[in-house]
């Protein structure tokens, strides 16, 4: 792999990075580094496999649209440092970032952001996606959110998760045809703002599951026939194994 470690102009833009963009493998930032505009910060860079934000300081920035957008090879990112407070845009932050098998975003303030139109979409091999961290209330444009995450089993969302101001939802959870909610509900074409909440609320289908019906399951080994038991005792939600022992004989 070839890497290189940047620094930021005072625009904010990584330093020497832009004629060999599509080159890059590896990007880490020094300590120090800080930056008031990410948007279209990597937007294109198809080589691009790793990235490292954890030393980037974000703490003026407003706009994060197309961050990563067309990093189709990015593998793995660390955003762990990014300070999101004053950010209003987050449109197509990760559009098309298809190798992603896993995005922690659990430090993100959305509580400004307004618009998170495309932010996931085409990321085709996420599973599973946390968004418990999100304040949506001042979010009005929700638009192909999700859409193309065809690989999406399970959407996460906390307490401060709202639809209350949205205005723009159209093929929000397009092609997400492997995501469940909470409580078993499964992926049904052209739904929009009526199933972006949480499955089960007031008895309502939803394609979202709560913080609170995420559970674990406990696993146990025995020699008896050489068996491993998965039991559930979730009581929210629904599971194939709540209230039951499977056993998996091994031969």
């Amino acid at each position: 792999w070839r890497a290189i470690f940047l620094t930021t102009d005072s625009n904010g833009s990584p330093t020497g990075a832009k004629e060999i963009a599509k080159t890059i493998t590896k990007v880490v930032f020094e300590e120090g580094a800080a930056t008031s505009g990410t948007a279209g910060m990597f937007y294109g860079w198809t080589a691009l496999r790793e990235a490292d934000l954890s030393k980037l300081s974000t703490s003026s920035a407003t706009d994060m649209w197309c961050m990563f957008k067309g990093c189709t090879k990015l593998e793995t990112v660390d955003l762990s440092g990014l300070n999101t407070t004053s950010v209003t845009y987050m449109d197509e932050m990760f559009n098309g970032c298809q190798s992603l098998q896993a995005l922690n975003v659990s430090n993100f303030d959305t509580s400004k952001v307004t618009t998170m139109k495309s932010m996931f979409a085409n990321c085709s091999s996420l599973k599973t996606l946390d968004l418990s961290s999100f304040n949506t209330q001042k979010c009005s444009n929700f638009s192909y959110m999700f859409n193309g995450c065809s690989q999406l089993t399970t959407i996460t969302v906390g307490e401060n998760w709202t639809t209350t101001n949205q205005k723009n939802w159209s093929q929000m959870f397009q092609n997400c045809t492997n995501l469940v909610g909470g409580n078993g509900t499964t992926y049904v074409a052209n739904k929009g703002k009526e199933y972006a909440i949480i499955d089960g609320t007031d008895g309502k289908p939803g394609f979202l599951t709560g913080s609170s019906q995420v559970h674990t399951h406990s696993f146990s080994y025995t020699a008896e026939g050489a068996a491993i038991k998965a039991t559930c005792s979730a009581t929210t939600g629904t599971c194939g194994l709540t209230g039951k022992t499977v056993t998996l004989t091994l031969k």
